[in-house]
């Protein structure tokens, strides 16, 4: 049979048509499998900002139709506009998240628009989107709790900067914007620089403002309880804490126990509780029920409006209510709470590392360290102890980090040796399941904390021998932090490597250790870009300059302290007065200690008159109420060269100004409190006494002098301080030559 070309064309058409459907099929399997995952991590998928919803970005949280437009909007539509990162951060119910749905639906140009979900990321998963060409932005509302929960967060910003794809965020203001930055340097991710000048800081609305709003929602002033927050009028404080009050106790106690679950940090993605959890929360409060009972409780609440269920036994809350609406019966310290829920939730896992890292990331930027790394040290055991040690389990991995990071927080504050101890014990135990092949980012990172361990160690005790073990540890994180492939882990890497140099110079040859702290610095400078990184740029001249300032004592000092004060400069064009007063401060402070220095060397006159002058600015920011000890350092420091400048002028105003700038700082440097820096205070005015007994007073002067050494010499005692004890024996001789 002989077929013509027509039939020869669909024959082979339907050949190619089969093998495209043979292979299509599993592709497009493939596809829908990869997408369905996809959502489990991300909420909305490269959709049109022109077809948001308010759902997509703001979940549960009512949403009326009125907004209110304020001049600060103006500026958040720019930066979409311009498809520049943006990062507005504000109070709860400030309107954060709702400016930015504004803005981007507004946009003229659409934007497809990427969510990720505040839920743990086993492995990295970054969605394509197939309309490639269109112009993308992602949203991560929340970012305090995406941190929290996403411990792959930085591979989303690395993700981002590499497709030039910009980032909107929104974040609480305060203590969990404290909470943010300092998880991101974790990863070496600075957010002032990811954001730059586009962190929009919400301010409050004034009450007159507050008023119309709620007019034009419909709303009585006197109903409203309002808190300079747009949220807390649309979202009825007032209402909601009256619909508390009438809630039964039954009611109410579940609320409580929603309240000490999110205070613990134990809740999914946008304040998601299981029932589980909140049926063991509630055992605190004596509270249990069947199953039937359950449903009806939460069936009450959610017609209250307080709760809703999002899916099969997981149950929503609004984390503003649970803020501010519900009342605790007795208001207990949250320390205390993470207490109970330890005890409550001693055999879950997965809840334990929860509030661990709650504990941890609180611990971290409050006054109560201590307290808080006892938490994290006791729920981290407690997970140790319940899970499988095997190389590959993550949890227990984990586990071994967070202790080994909470010992060495810890050791900052109490038990200096022991807690830096067991800090490097677990340290190591991570270091049993990787190593620099399988997992070399990982090992470079566990080799650096083993060698800030080592380095507080030495600052206790065996300061050689500990200082060497540090540079050990940092030179193997240096095998894999390169300056090619990880610049910024480079940079911290040597900046830490050189501060362990430094500490060296101090007990073996001095000088070659400083070159080679200078050399580290050295090499961190070479990897960081100012204007990209300034704060990384302006700590690591810092170092540098106080390492010249140290090594002008061993050999060329006059070299030495020029370059340090050259280097102190350049610190202070990135550290300016009004961007960064406390960094500025300390500079100026350090610039007059080595115009000090340098006074002793050559030209004298001038360079007192310099030190005198950056002291005096260093005070311009540093305000006893604000900073008393560093207030209390420079006044001593001024002190200092004022007796410097006595010696040259022969004249006993400046003596009188020492002594004035003494008797400020001894008002904070109290024997009972700073008891070695009062004694250098007092050893400090017995000299400028001696030195006005010269001028005027004589035995009036003298016996101040005396009275003043007497109480050095109560600290400086022979046994203990010898070197000060024989100074001040040599002042008093002089002392008494002058009198006699």
């Amino acid at each position: 049979m002989i077929l013509n070309y027509r039939e020869m064309d669909l024959t082979v058409l339907l050949t190619i048509l089969g093998i495209i459907a043979t292979i299509a099929a599993p592709a497009a399997g493939y596809i829908i499998k990869l997408r369905k995952e996809y959502r489990n991590y991300y909420s909305v998928i490269w959709k049109s900002s022109k077809k948001l919803r308010s759902k997509d970005l703001l979940g549960e949280r009512p949403v009326g139709d009125y907004y209110y437009s304020r001049s600060i909007d103006s500026q958040i539509f720019r930066t979409l506009e311009r498809r520049r990162n943006l990062l507005i951060i504000a109070p709860p119910l400030s309107g954060k998240t709702r400016a930015v749905y504004n803005g981007l639906k507004e946009l003229k140009d659409p934007v497809n628009v990427l969510v990720p979900r505040s839920v743990p990321m086993p492995a990295f998963l970054f969605p394509k989107d197939f309309l490639f060409w269109k112009p993308k932005r992602i949203f991560i509302d929340d970012l305090q709790y995406y941190i929290e929960r996403q411990d792959s967060f930085h591979l989303l910003f690395r993700e981002a900067k590499e497709r030039g794809i910009p980032i909107a965020a929104t974040c609480h203001s305060g203590r969990e914007y404290k909470k943010v930055k300092n998880k991101m340097i974790e990863q070496n991710l600075d957010i002032d620089i990811i954001f730059g000048e586009d962190i929009i800081e919400l301010e409050k609305i004034s009450a007159d403002e507050g008023r119309m709003i709620a007019e034009k929602m419909g709303l009585k002033w006197d109903t409203v309880k309002f808190n300079g927050t747009i949220g807390s009028i649309f979202m009825r404080l007032s209402e909601m804490e009256r619909r508390f009050d009438n809630c039964d106790n039954i009611e109410k106690t579940i609320l409580r126990s929603l309240r000490y679950l999110y205070k613990s940090g134990i809740y999914e993605e946008n304040s998601i509780f299981r029932l589980e959890w909140i049926k063991k929360a509630a055992t605190l409060f004596e509270l249990e029920g069947r199953d039937f009972e359950w449903t009806g409780w939460f069936k009450n609440l959610e017609d209250k409006e307080f709760t809703k269920i999002a899916r099969r036994n997981k149950i929503w809350a609004e984390d503003a209510y649970l803020e501010f609406v519900v009342k605790p019966e007795v208001e207990i310290p949250q320390i205390e709470i993470f207490e109970s829920m330890l005890d409550v939730f001693s055999d879950n896992t997965e809840v334990l590392q929860m509030i661990g890292e709650r504990a941890y990331d609180i611990g971290i930027i409050d006054p109560q360290i201590a307290d808080y790394m006892k938490i994290v040290i006791s729920a981290f055991e407690k997970v140790l102890a319940q899970s499988d040690s095997s190389v590959n389990n993550h949890d227990f991995v984990k586990a071994q980090n967070y202790l080994g990071q909470a010992y060495w927080s810890l050791s900052k504050v109490k038990d200096t040796l022991a807690n830096c101890a067991r800090s490097i014990e677990y340290f190591k135990e991570i270091l049993k399941t990787i190593s620099i092949d399988t997992n070399p980012v990982e090992y470079a990172r566990i080799k650096n904390r083993i060698g800030n361990t080592y380095t507080a160690f030495a600052e206790v005790e065996s300061t050689e021998e500990n200082c060497l073990t540090a540079i050990e540890a940092y030179n193997e994180a240096l095998k894999v932090f390169n300056e090619q492939r990880y610049p910024q882990d480079f940079a911290r890497t040597n900046n830490n490597r050189g501060g362990a140099f430094l500490m060296l110079a101090s007990v073996k040859e001095s000088s070659g250790n400083y070159k080679k702290a200078i050399e580290s610095f050295s090499k961190a400078l070479g990897v960081i870009v100012p204007s990209e990184n300034p704060k990384l740029f302006a700590l690591t001249k810092n170092n540098i300059a106080n390492t010249y300032a140290r090594l002008s004592e061993t050999e060329e000092p006059e070299r030495n302290l020029v370059r340090s004060i050259e280097a102190y400069n350049d610190v202070l064009e990135i550290q300016s007065k009004e961007k960064a007063p406390l960094q500025y401060g300390l500079t100026k402070n350090n610039i007059g200690n080595a115009y000090s220095m340098l006074a002793l060397i050559k030209d004298k006159k001038p360079n007192i008159d310099r030190a005198i002058s950056a002291f005096e600015e260093a005070l311009e920011v540093r305000d006893p109420l604000q900073v008393p000890i560093q207030y209390a350092n420079t006044m001593y420091n001024l002190g200092d060269v004022y007796l410097l400048k006595s010696e040259t002028e022969n004249s006993p105003e400046a003596v009188y100004r020492a002594i004035d700038a003494f008797e400020e700082s001894i008002k904070i440097r109290t024997e009972d409190k700073y008891p070695i820096q009062f004694a250098e205070v007092k050893y400090a005015m017995g000299k400028a006494f001696v030195m006005l007994a010269e001028f005027e007073d004589k035995t009036e002067n003298y016996h101040k002098a005396i009275a003043a050494f007497d109480e050095a010499l109560k600290v400086f005692t022979e046994e203990k301080y010898p070197a000060n004890y024989n100074l001040i024996q040599e002042e008093i001789s002089k002392a008494k030559k002058i009198f006699f």
